[in-house]
């Protein structure tokens, strides 16, 4: 009776939450510091529900940087599905402490709203304020290579950002490239100069793979800036015009019914692969004595999966049976191979109803002994 109550009370105390859902937007706003200016900026809150919200809107974080900042509006009712929009402005001291302060807005619901009780809905957008810090100071936001096919460049992205108050005269980044054996084989050689603070770069060159095989690659980048030395690291992939098959196999199929027969699979190409045709063979004994196909599907880059063939196993004798699969694409076919099982449940019955009469002669000794 309890069970029956308590579920619908979750089901409906997940709706009414839901209800009641907060947007706000962007998720990140970035400020570089400079002395004497004021900053302004706008972000947006929406209103998810079908029910107007009135909100409360308020900085918190960093507390250094927070107190500097205002908010155009503390108090707001937003209509249902509507998007407001909001600012801010922050006038920041000359003295700052170097480094990064995150500073966060955010809008919740007010208290009682819509007669609710406990927990409030709220969002949060960051602002991050980006204060220079003595000297020289570089950092390296992002080292990318983009996935690529054998034979085709590779797209190579390294971005640096001057963090420090002087300006960087000049940058040397040396890429190195190594295979899965931890064989080199590509490198490369970028520079920029005159990079002020506060101010981004993003390098760029084009890794050419001719000659590189299909697999997993990895790359080092060593950055020195006006005689101070950083490095990053990442991996990519070159593929190849091949779908892998991993495995094949499928849970045991009662007798007279229809099963499944599971492939699971992997992409090595760095496109989609559209209109794969699933197809599988049943042998006993070498004998095939039965072939049928799935529903062709699409592989999406360097993914994996699992494609599912159902086969009507209906008339066949319980027992282990061998499974080819293939699965045919772009005019290429990958197999693999597999097992399965048809049981007969007859056996099972014959022993519940043998461990049925067990414990009943168990119940008549057990009493027989009381007496």
């Amino acid at each position: 009776m309890h069970v029956k109550i308590f579920l619908p009370v979750i089901l409906a105390l997940f709706l009414f939450q839901a209800t009641y859902a907060l947007g706000i937007g962007p998720a990140r706003i970035e400020l570089s510091f400079e002395q004497g200016k004021e900053y302004k900026s706008e972000f947006i809150v929406v209103n998810e529900a079908d029910a107007e919200k009135p909100i409360e809107l308020y900085v918190a974080g960093d507390e250094e940087a927070a107190k500097y900042f205002n908010l155009s509006q503390t108090k707001a009712i937003i209509k249902p599905k509507e998007t407001r929009g909001f600012s801010f402005t922050a006038k920041l001291p000359d003295d700052l402490s170097p480094g990064q302060h995150k500073v966060r807005i955010g809008a919740v619901e007010s208290a009682g709203a819509g007669g609710q009780v406990g927990a409030r809905v709220g969002v949060e957008l960051f602002v991050l304020v980006e204060v220079p810090i003595p000297g020289k100071y570089l950092t390296i936001d992002q080292f990318y290579i983009q996935n690529t096919n054998a034979g085709q460049p590779a797209q190579l992205s390294l971005k640096v950002t001057n963090r420090g108050k002087e300006t960087i005269e000049k940058i040397t980044a040396v890429f190195e490239i190594f295979d899965s054996k931890n064989k080199r084989t590509a490198a490369a050689i970028l520079s920029e100069s005159n990079l002020k603070p506060t101010e981004s770069k993003i390098m760029e060159t084009e890794i050419k793979t001719s000659g590189f095989v299909a697999g997993k690659y990895h790359a080092n980048a060593e950055v020195t800036y006006d005689g101070i030395k950083k490095s990053t690291e990442t991996n990519f992939r070159v593929g190849d015009l091949v779908i892998n098959i991993i495995k094949v196999y499928g849970d045991n199929i009662k007798k007279d019914t229809i099963g499944k027969i599971l492939v699971d699979y992997e992409s090595q190409w760095s496109e989609a692969i559209k209109n794969v045709q699933p197809e599988v063979k049943i042998y006993k004994n070498q004998n095939k004595i039965a072939e049928t196909q799935g529903q062709q599907f699409s592989v999406e880059p360097f993914t994996a999966g699992t494609s599912t063939i159902f086969w009507d196993a209906r008339g066949l004798n319980a027992g282990e049976y061998d499974i080819e699969a293939a699965l045919h694409y772009e005019n290429k076919t990958s197999t693999g191979k597999g097992k399965i099982q048809i049981v007969s449940f007859e056996f099972s019955w014959l022993l519940v109803a043998l461990l049925a009469v067990l414990i009943v002669i168990g119940i008549r000794l057990a009493k027989g002994k009381k007496r």
